[in-house]
């Protein structure tokens, strides 16, 4: 593999300082000296009682804002906080859940402008498929000039710890196992084969198992690399 992608791979998992100033037009001079850099301090690769490879230091993926990359603030227009919420289905199914709500709660209203707000955001639903409702909520909440309402829903949303039904939509790539993934990922089939690691998705139909494993011995593995000459190297450690 050549030098330089196998050094813009290594960064996508964090290597060392050195490699972060990589640019993608760096002279091949360049990248042969932080290539050394890498080989004297190479990235680590733990890899469990299992064989499953992790990466030492990455954060275990717990709530939603490690999950899911969207930032919110207030001065976005509705639009822009719809082109946010449409990459977020679970997002986007608790607004639905909280715009039915809010439409229950002004239903409720005996005086003005209760219920004029009422009739303005069920017919605004009317008009979207139900799946879509949350758009309505957010035209409605624009239209009453309170959309900081709608990011300090979505900013506590995003505080909130992973629900089971969000795993579903969390990238494989998250978290320690989830880098190593990424990694190994980048690296073409005959690479893979040399090193002793497979990747796994899915141990069984309808599994969210996804993984880099390594399938031979600690010392069989880092010999491998050794032999390979490149900047990696395989520890054993358990991540619990």
């Amino acid at each position: 593999m050549e030098r330089r992608a196998f050094l813009r791979a290594l960064l996508a998992v964090g290597a060392s300082a050195p490699l972060a100033s990589l640019p993608s037009n760096a002279p091949a001079a360049v990248v042969d000296q932080l290539w050394q850099q890498a080989i004297e301090t190479p990235t680590e690769f733990a890899v469990d009682s299992y064989g499953t490879l992790w990466v030492p230091g990455v954060p275990e993926v717990e709530y939603r804002h490690q999950a899911f990359e969207l930032v919110v603030r207030d001065g976005m227009t509705g639009a822009q906080i719809a082109s946010l919420v449409e990459e977020c289905p679970p997002l986007a199914e608790d607004l639905n859940d909280a715009c039915l709500r809010a439409l229950e709660d002004l239903a409720e209203a005996e005086q003005e402008p209760g219920r004029a707000q009422h009739r303005s955001l069920k017919r605004r639903i009317s008009r979207a498929p139900a799946s879509e409702a949350w758009r309505a909520w957010i035209d409605f909440l624009a239209a009453q000039k309170r959309l900081p309402e709608l990011v300090e829903f979505i900013q506590a949303w995003l505080a909130q710890p992973l629900a089971v039904a969000d795993y579903e939509h969390v990238s494989p790539y998250n978290g320690p196992q989830g880098e190593a993934c990424r990694f190994f990922d980048t690296l073409p089939h005959k690479a893979l084969t040399a090193l002793g690691v497979r990747l796994v998705e899915g141990d069984h139909p309808g599994s969210s198992y996804f993984a880099a494993e390594l399938t031979v011995g600690l010392d069989d593995a880092n010999a491998r690399v050794a032999k390979l000459g490149w900047p990696i190297r395989f520890v054993e450690s358990s991540r619990w």
